[in-house]
Order: C-alpha cells, then sequence, then structure tokens
C-alpha cells in the first residue's frame, strides 16, 4: 500500500507534464464538441500520432480523458477544467507547469546551495526571464488568476484598504 502510493507520488511530475501537454496543444478545446480519433488530434495539433496516442491513453488512465472501444477520446470532469472556453478554467496554470517544472527539476540544487531553482533552469529570476518573455508572461498571469482568482474577494472583505493609496 504505502509502496503504491510512493509511486504514484514518484509519477506526479510525469503526470503533471502529460497534462502540460494536452493543455499547450488544446486537446480539451478539440475534444469539446465530441469525441475524436488520435488521427485527427495528431493531424489537426501537428503531432505524432502513435506518440499522441500514448499521451492521451497515459491521460485517460489518470481520468483526464476518456478512451472508447473504438479508439475514440472524449472528454471527462478533469478534461473540461483543460478546455479554454469554460469558467475556472485550469488551461493557463496547466501551461504555466512548462516553466515551473523546468525550476523543480534543480530542486536538490536549491536544497543544497539555497539559489533558486528557476535561475538554475532559465539563468534568471522568473520576472526578469517574464519581462523578456511576453507569451508566457501571458501565460503566468493567465494562470495566477485561475489558481489565486477566487481569493481576491475573501481578500478585500477581510481588509480594510482604505487607508492605503496604493
Amino acid at each position: 500500500m504505502a509502496k503504491d502510493e510512493l509511486f504514484r507520488m514518484m509519477m506526479g511530475q510525469v503526470v503533471a507534464q502529460a497534462v502540460f501537454v494536452a493543455a499547450e496543444l488544446g486537446l480539451a478545446d478539440l475534444v469539446a464538441s465530441g469525441k475524436r480519433t488520435v488521427e485527427e488530434l495528431a493531424e489537426a495539433t501537428g503531432t505524432h500520432e502513435g506518440a499522441l496516442r500514448r499521451v492521451l491513453r497515459f491521460l485517460a488512465s489518470h481520468g483526464v480523458f476518456s478512451e472508447s472501444e473504438d479508439g475514440g477520446f472524449d472528454l471527462t470532469p478533469k478534461t473540461e477544467l483543460l478546455r479554454s472556453d469554460v469558467e475556472d478554467s485550469q488551461r493557463p496554470a496547466a501551461r504555466m507547469w512548462l516553466n515551473c517544472s523546468q525550476a523543480v527539476c534543480h530542486l536538490l540544487h536549491s536544497v543544497k546551495t539555497q539559489e533558486s531553482g528557476f535561475v538554475k533552469a532559465h539563468g534568471k529570476p522568473i520576472f526578469e526571464h517574464l519581462a523578456e518573455n511576453p507569451e508566457e508572461a501571458a501565460i503566468f498571469d493567465a494562470a495566477m488568476t485561475c489558481i489565486h482568482g477566487g481569493e481576491t474577494d475573501a481578500v478585500l472583505d477581510a481588509y480594510d484598504f482604505g487607508p492605503f493609496g496604493t
């Protein structure tokens, strides 16, 4: 039991990368109108059919997409959250994972040196990197909104910001 749970934890980064791929390719948006074949999805995304099939089947084993007997893929409640056009979409957060995962790969370096894993991965602090990469900055901003957007009203209700001009 503990061994299985530990293995699932170790696989977490692989699952996150697969979700990133699905989000980056916009697969949930492509399947939103109904079940699609891997061939259709690979053509629409410019990806390798066999490799995409493996990613989709892996995601289906985690409840992200469902695979039918005829090999088609469809939405699940988890996939719905990766759509661009739904309220509370988590697609931006999933897309942001690429930069974060590269930094997380340097966690041991950070623990040993107290230096930023993001700096190790990208050569500069995150906000400098984002200033030079506007597309990534837009994804980051959207991700922060989808991750923390629900907190804004609670913070505004809890604190009196009247005395502050900025």
